[in-house]
């Protein structure tokens, strides 16, 4: 009678034992979870600035007359100062290079004034004899004006610019001329000129141009 029981007890845990080992199998074989991969990547390089500005106001006065003191192309003075004179006449060109690839403003900045010993002209207590200026200037070698004007001309210039824009196309070309009168010696401006030239004898007289170019980038 015991044995029959321990048998049964056996033949019960048997059963017991073997659907715990079903019942693990199924588990493992159903349990899961959601599992979601997203990998992103980029790249940059740094936008390219590579503006340059060719400035050469600083040759503005620089000319050739066979006419004027110094060798041709050369036009100085006993003391190596550029000189001017009726009948002279000359230009400059400023040029920006360089293609950037982000927005930037060109500003021109343009200062200037005739002189009496290296003083400016104030229209004031220093002036040039008769208060007479016969330099003209130009931006188009056509329509001509005083030296003020052309500041502001110059000044005008200033302007922004998308990116991509190729600088060179950004030039201009400052000309200059003192004319020389053809009509009789007793007339026109024949005697200005000649009170300009005796003032000089004891006097420095000059003109003085000075054009700051900057291109900065812009915060857009």
């Amino acid at each position: 009678m015991q044995k029959t029981k321990n048998n049964k007890v056996l033949r019960l845990m048997s059963i017991v034992l073997m659907f715990t080992l079903v019942s693990t199998c199924l588990l493992g074989g159903t349990l899961a979870k959601y599992v979601t991969t997203s990998n992103g990547s980029d790249t940059a390089r740094v936008a390219k600035w590579g503006v340059g500005a060719a400035n050469t106001i600083n040759n503005l006065f620089d000319y050739t007359d066979s006419g004027v003191l110094g060798t041709p192309g050369n036009a100085v003075g006993l003391d190596s100062k550029k000189l001017i004179a009726p009948g002279t006449k000359g230009s400059c060109t400023f040029a920006l290079s360089g293609t950037p690839e982000v927005a930037f403003a060109v500003n021109f900045e343009a200062t200037g004034s005739y002189t009496v010993g290296g003083v400016a002209v104030d229209g004031s207590t220093v002036n040039w004899p008769n208060n007479y200026y016969p330099v003209q200037f130009s931006l188009d070698n056509s329509t001509w004006v005083d030296l003020t004007s052309l500041l502001t001309s110059i000044n005008s210039l200033s302007t922004n610019y998308p990116a991509g824009t190729a600088a060179s196309s950004i030039t201009g070309t400052i000309y200059w001329r003192w004319p020389y009168d053809t009509t009789p010696t007793s007339g026109g401006n024949d005697v200005n000129d000649t009170a300009l030239g005796d003032f000089a004898v004891t006097n420095d007289l000059g003109v003085a141009l000075n054009v700051a170019i900057t291109a900065t980038q812009l915060d857009t």
